[in-house]
Order: structure tokens, then C-alpha cells, then sequence
């Protein structure tokens, strides 16, 4: 019985990375039909054809300013002009036409009782990374996730990624949109890569501190930063540490 699950979990190991490593069969893409701006899944067919199936229709946007809510950078030199139909397909990305904001061919909204979005100041400042930014609200995975504060606000300048969750400017510490903490401070006691050679994620799983805070990546733990040392840490199982307040285990959930 053992060996049987364990060559059953290992097919089921083999396989999920087999995947992972894989090309995404599934895109989504912009597109023209019949005038009519499309949101939609793409798929490769037979003989090299793409075959789509419509999401949504995009409605109240003026395609002919339809841009990437993104700064200009080499890597987006491509797309930094109005959107084109048959351009390369598309991740995860912002978009806005002066007037409103779309992500995943949605208009993006906020909640009531918030700041309304506002597309005139709207950026997306990273390709491939959900966080994005306004004059009032910051953004991740198409959702308002805080305040964007007169008194500290995100300073796209100096903002630079620490993992795939954990952005950094001179000020704040942002996980997955959601100001953490304070930047003073701040630096990496370890990190390591994601996967063991077989994984195809790239980047880094970090343990990090600022002046008062233990981050694992970029969620505060109950830890002492100063006293702060890791004893074993086995990424995305448990991390064991010691503080002046003795030895503790952190289970990943």
C-alpha cells in the first residue's frame, strides 16, 4: 500500500510540473469583431489557426485611445501605443482609454464608500505584475486593496519588486497591493528560488525584516526582528526560529 501511494503521488507530482512547464495552451486576448472590442480565451487549433470563445464584450471604451495603463520601458516598446487587434497576446494587464480603466476586459470599479478610479493618474507599474496605482487607491488582481495617501503615497520612481507578492519604494512595503510597513530598515535575511529544478516558477521565496517586523514572504510574523534566526525553513512547509522569547514554529497554511 505504501508503494502504491507513493508512485501514484509522484505521477501526480510529475505531472503537475510536466504542466506547469508547459506552454499555457488558453490565452486571453483583446480583439476586434465586427467592430465590436472583445474580450476573449485563445486557443491554438489545428494547422496553426487560433480558435476564441468570447468572454465579454467591452462595452463604453474608445478603441481608438485603448492603451496599457503602463509607463514606457524597453521591455513594453511594443505596447506602449494604442492597442492594435492581431497584436501579441496579452497578460493580466490594465488597461484605460483616458476615461475608465479595464482589467480582464471589465471596467474596474470601486467599492462604494471609496474614491472612484481614476484613469488619468492610473499606472501599472511593473509588466506581469498586478499592482497598480491611482492618485487615491492602490490595486491588485483587479480589486481596490488600499489608500493610496496624500501623507505616503506610492513613489513609482524608487518602487522595485523584492519577491513575486513584496514590492518596495522609499517609504512603504506593499504585499499583493496592501501597504505592510515601514521601508526603514528594511532587508533580506534569506531567500530561496521557488521549485527544485523541476519547476518552472521563477523568483524568489524571501524572509525579510524592516526596523520592528519579521516578513515571510511579505506576511508579518509574530517574531522579534532583532533577535530574530531561523533554525530550519523548509518554503511553502514550515519555518522554524528563535527570538528572545524562545523557539517557534510557523506552519505554512
Amino acid at each position: 500500500m505504501t508503494l502504491i501511494r507513493y508512485v501514484a503521488a509522484t505521477c501526480l507530482l510529475s505531472c503537475h510540473l510536466a504542466q506547469a512547464c508547459s506552454p499555457a495552451p488558453v490565452e486571453q486576448q483583446y480583439a476586434l469583431v465586427n467592430g465590436q472590442l472583445v474580450y476573449q480565451w485563445v486557443t491554438p487549433g489545428r494547422a496553426g489557426a487560433i480558435e476564441a470563445t468570447l468572454i465579454n464584450n467591452v462595452e463604453g471604451v474608445d478603441v481608438s485611445r485603448f492603451h496599457l495603463a503602463s509607463p514606457h520601458t524597453p521591455a513594453q516598446t511594443d505596447n506602449t501605443g494604442p492597442w492594435r487587434d492581431g497584436g501579441p497576446l496579452q497578460r493580466p494587464s490594465y488597461y484605460t482609454d483616458g476615461n475608465n480603466v479595464f482589467y480582464k476586459g471589465t471596467q474596474l470599479k470601486n467599492p462604494a464608500g471609496t474614491p472612484t478610479v481614476h484613469a488619468a493618474s492610473f499606472i501599472q507599474p511593473f509588466a506581469g505584475m498586478t499592482f497598480a496605482a491611482d492618485q487615491e487607491s492602490l490595486y491588485y488582481d483587479g480589486e481596490r486593496t488600499d489608500n493610496n495617501t496624500t501623507a505616503a503615497p506610492v513613489d513609482i520612481a524608487s518602487l522595485k519588486v523584492v519577491d513575486e507578492y513584496l514590492l518596495m519604494d522609499v517609504r512603504n512595503l506593499y504585499h499583493r497591493g496592501k501597504i505592510v510597513g515601514s521601508a526603514k530598515g528594511f532587508r533580506i535575511i534569506a531567500s530561496k528560488p521557488y521549485g527544485s529544478g523541476a519547476s518552472c516558477r521563477q523568483g524568489q521565496h524571501v524572509i525579510a525584516r524592516n526596523s520592528k517586523t519579521v516578513f515571510l514572504d511579505g506576511v508579518a510574523i509574530n517574531a522579534d526582528a532583532a533577535t530574530f534566526r531561523i533554525k530550519r525553513w523548509e518554503p511553502g512547509i514550515v519555518l522554524n526560529y528563535v527570538d528572545k522569547h524562545g523557539s517557534h514554529t510557523y506552519s505554512y497554511k
